[in-house]
């Protein structure tokens, strides 16, 4: 079981004003590597909703390195590998947009929700909310810390595989019939659904 967690906190409304980063990687359902970094986003406007949810504010992230300058650490963790998000479709279009900002060519990757999987394992909850979903299988989640953000990720991919009693990540997927987005250089597909282009 092989795979990478990843969250995103920004600064305001702009998918780009990263703030922090969570990166988790695994081996056989165990974590092999954890990275963490408060961001300098170039719009470093902090909106007072958006410190609210993550407590960040500007002068906690005014001696960080911009994401440019991360990109080399966080590229190789996430290059051909499958990457989980909670609400992918958000953490994605977060990458997409500070890679975009940076002129960053997209690295080829696949990505998953699992708001989306634990939908099909867990159907009928009342909602599918990382702390909701994180209390239901006993983990204890400081919310929107984008660390242990991304190790609630990873918890429920692992909790779900394992009420699958499938033996592999593979069949875990195939069985439940989910299919993974893309991400590739010029453009992204997301899951069921066709590639779209990046226009430079």
């Amino acid at each position: 079981m092989h795979f990478t967690t990843i969250d995103f906190e920004t600064a305001n409304g702009s998918r780009s004003s990263i703030c922090s980063v969570g990166i988790i990687e695994y081996v056989d359902g165990e974590k092999i590597n954890e990275y963490y970094k408060l961001v300098r986003p170039i719009d470093d406007y902090f909106h007072p909703i958006n410190t609210s949810i993550h407590g960040i504010t500007r002068d906690d992230v005014k001696n960080e390195k911009p994401f440019i300058d991360l990109w080399p650490e966080i590229e190789g963790m996430l290059a051909n590998k499958l990457v989980l998000a909670h609400n992918a479709a958000f953490d994605m279009s977060c990458l997409r947009a500070v890679l975009d900002e940076n002129e960053i060519i997209y690295p080829t990757m696949q990505y998953n929700c699992t708001v989306q999987i634990a939908k099909k394992v867990w159907p009928g909850l009342t909602n599918y909310k990382l702390n909701n979903l994180s209390y239901q299988l006993g983990y204890r989640l400081n919310h929107h810390n984008a660390l242990d953000d991304a190790r609630a990720c990873g918890n429920i991919l692992i909790k779900a595989v394992k009420h699958s009693r499938l033996e592999t990540i593979e069949s875990f997927f195939e069985e439940y019939k989910i299919t993974h987005g893309l991400i590739y250089p010029g453009g992204y597909q997301t899951p069921s659904a066709r590639k779209r282009s990046v226009l430079k």
